[in-house]
């Protein structure tokens, strides 16, 4: 499945935001052009054929401890970026998590789908009540309508995703957030 395709298959409104997340990372897929012709829009990604995250624990099982820890570790740099960039992408996920073949190398990971996710300046005129996101990856207190979103919304769904990934993978995520607990800090802010 490449980001284009999955792109042009579901297609929705959001994707003029889409366009506009700009984020230089190798673990981010973020569209380099664009182009518009009587209202339809094509926008261009980097073609990652190893399909979804989902799709590998779907047909293979739950993932060893190693390719969990590996996949957190990626996940948790790209998201630095991500939130570095002042955006939230409130929608991660094994669906949103693309895999390059590496030709049974270690995996190699991309984060994809900006459809939903806000900027600091979005935040202030998102709509009381109002939750967005996948079932599941929503952290609680946003459900109730008591946190704000912000970055620690898409850790709470990294932590989710780690379950999806390994029955035993919280404890791996742990470790690996751990090990870059300086990087989490920052990922938290302030």
């Amino acid at each position: 499945v490449s980001a284009i395709a999955w792109l042009l298959e579901n297609r929705r409104p959001e994707v003029s935001r889409e366009q506009a997340i700009r984020i230089d990372h190798p673990h981010v897929v973020a569209p380099y052009a664009w182009g518009a012709d009587d209202g339809t829009v094509v926008i261009a990604f980097e073609l990652v054929t190893g399909g979804s995250l989902a799709d590998l624990v779907g047909d293979y099982g739950p993932l060893g401890e190693g390719t969990v820890t590996t996949v957190l570790d990626q996940l948790l740099a790209a998201l630095e970026a991500v939130h570095g960039a002042g955006i939230v992408h409130r929608d991660v996920k094994p669906a949103n998590v693309l895999l390059r073949a590496t030709g049974g190398a270690e995996p190699d990971v991309a984060l994809i789908d900006f459809g939903i996710a806000l900027t600091r300046e979005d935040a202030r005129l998102t709509h009381l009540g109002a939750v967005v996101g996948t079932p599941g990856y929503v952290p609680p207190e946003v459900l109730r309508g008591a946190g704000a979103v912000g970055p620690a919304h898409d850790l709470y769904a990294l932590g989710r995703l780690a379950l999806a990934g390994d029955a035993a993978a919280m404890r791996t995520f742990a470790h690996t957030a751990a090990r870059r607990g300086r990087r989490c800090a920052t990922i938290l802010g302030p």
